[in-house]
């Protein structure tokens, strides 16, 4: 694998969300689950933008535009910015991407997709991360190896990534009860969704302190840990680990992920 100085840092601001309807908020977010995938980068998560700025002593943002990514690009090493845009035209979405040179904020290549019905949204976010790795001149052998369909490790109801994605924001600011009943709205609405369920386990245990609901849903998340994202099968087995055989089992299983995930914020606390 890469090491990380070989690594390119893409950072996502928030979608410029021009259709009106605010369960397509979170599409930034699903452009990360679908660009993680890359051994080639280090994709920067919203809530990891937001900590660059309250580390180097500036104010939170009040929003995560490209002027917030900007300002924190020499600090966190960011290479490139991948701004997402969708709007609709009646029945219609289309959604391009731009990505910027950080330093000089141009465009260096623009990409869109049109004529999107609402179910295709995930599948064009899969053609546009493509579109961004073949730019980034990944190996195309890797791409090849490393591309996993979002429908298939997430979730396609984009409204049950909505909820998902307001829990993990609750989540990060250690809200734990309304996190808890977000991931519940997301599984509600796709009881498929593994990633909601291992961070329902997270938020629940940190609610409560009570291992066996978190457990419980752990074993839960694991029926479903072929169909979410390789981060989060490291994630569930250290933290089912950290419940049964104690923090050295869970630390042997974290550090098997550092070679891949090296700042992931949950890895490292």
């Amino acid at each position: 694998p890469l090491s990380l100085k070989d690594r390119m840092t893409l950072a996502l601001p928030d979608t410029k969300n021009e259709t009106g309807e605010n369960l397509l908020n979170s599409l930034s977010e699903y452009f990360v689950t679908g660009l993680e995938q890359s051994r080639m980068l280090e994709v920067l998560t919203r809530e990891q933008i937001i900590d660059a700025h309250l580390r180097t002593g500036k104010d939170e943002p009040k929003n995560v535009n490209r002027k917030a990514c900007r300002d924190i690009a020499k600090d966190a090493q960011i290479d490139i910015l991948v701004e997402p845009t969708i709007r609709k035209f009646g029945d219609f979405f289309s959604i391009e991407i731009a990505l910027y040179n950080p330093v000089s904020n141009r465009a260096s290549e623009r990409y869109e997709i049109s004529n999107i019905k609402n179910s295709g949204i995930p599948n064009a976010v899969d053609e546009l991360c493509l579109e961004i790795r073949k730019w980034l001149k990944e190996n195309e052998d890797e791409i090849q190896k490393h591309s996993e369909r979002l429908a298939d490790i997430s979730t396609e109801n984009m409204l049950a990534f909505e909820s998902f994605s307001k829990g993990e924001e609750l989540l990060a600011k250690r809200q734990f009860y309304p996190a808890r009943q977000e991931f519940l709205n997301a599984i509600e609405l796709d009881s498929t969704f593994g990633m909601a369920y291992y961070k329902l386990a997270l938020a629940t245990g940190l609610w409560n302190g009570d291992e066996r609901p978190e457990r419980t849903l752990l074993l839960k998340a694991l029926e479903f840990v072929q169909d979410i994202p390789e981060k989060y099968k490291y994630l569930i087995r250290a933290r089912m680990a950290l419940l049964n055989k104690g923090y050295q089992a869970s630390i042997e299983e974290l550090s098997l992920m550092e070679e891949f995930y090296p700042n992931n914020k949950e890895m490292l606390y």
